[in-house]
């Protein structure tokens, strides 16, 4: 089995998960000191068809994952028609919708309670767009460092589960493709030795593709094809351009 950051690999990863009698949970319904769990993560940085391809691998397999998306992201809209369509297909096929967050936007805020009104805003805004929210993740975690105001139990109020309680992180394995890199090794080469320990594994979709190429190819090819998105909306609104017009919906679900 070569490594590689693949739709044929990533099959072969579920497939080997599913072998040693792995089965995915939420992080709601995640069952502390009980063996044999996979929390299947999506953080959603960037969006395009990879999203898509890597839940519907997962779903024949009968895995679900949890999504979580942006509310603030200056690369896709929430709340666009296309990105509302994938929202749907997530949820028909079983999959969980999270929020992930993006720690800045609260350095906005000089007190506890602006930042927690703030919290509590952009949870309900959530509720709205995704539904029922599973769970929430910091986009780039590092910047909140120590800090954990964030965190759950320091809300008065209820809040989703966090992906990096401590519960999540610390009390079980946790692994990840962040800057499509395995800091352990490709997880494929450990899941055998697991042993049926529970484990959160992060896959950020974005990083995935048809045929191995490397981190830079696969950024330049996300670039271009939103210039391509950008040259086909404008020629959809402005008649005297005659750029070819392609399909968010396509870029998206395909």
């Amino acid at each position: 089995m070569k490594c590689s950051f693949t739709y044929d690999h990533y099959r072969e990863i579920l497939q080997l998960f599913r072998n040693e009698g792995y089965k995915t949970v939420s992080f709601s319904s995640f069952k502390p000191k009980e063996p044999y769990q996979l929390i299947l993560r999506h953080d959603i940085d960037f969006l395009g068809i990879n999203l898509s391809i890597l839940t519907d691998l997962e779903m024949k397999i009968g895995f679900q994952s949890i999504n979580h998306f942006l509310m603030t992201s200056e690369v896709y809209n929430i709340n666009s028609l296309a990105v509302k369509s994938l929202i749907n297909r997530l949820r028909k096929n079983g999959h969980h919708l999270g929020l992930h967050i993006d720690p800045t936007l609260f350095s906005l805020y000089s007190s506890k309670q602006e930042l927690q009104n703030e919290f509590k805003n952009l949870i309900n805004i959530a509720n709205i767009y995704l539904g029922p929210l599973d769970s929430y993740s910091f986009h780039r975690p590092a910047i909140i460092g120590t800090n954990k105001d964030l965190f759950p139990e320091n809300f008065p109020f209820q809040v989703p589960k966090c992906a990096y309680s401590d519960e999540f992180t610390k009390s079980m394995i946790y692994r990840s493709d962040s800057r499509r890199e395995w800091q352990n090794g490709c997880i494929c080469q450990e899941i055998k030795d697991l042993d049926g320990r529970s484990l959160q594994l992060l896959i950020h979709a974005n990083w995935w593709d048809l045929e191995e190429i490397n981190r830079e190819q696969n950024l330049k090819n996300y670039v271009n094809t939103h210039l391509r998105l950008i040259k086909g909306y404008l020629a959809n609104n402005l008649s005297f351009l005659l750029e070819s017009k392609i399909s968010l919906k396509d870029f998206f679900i395909g």
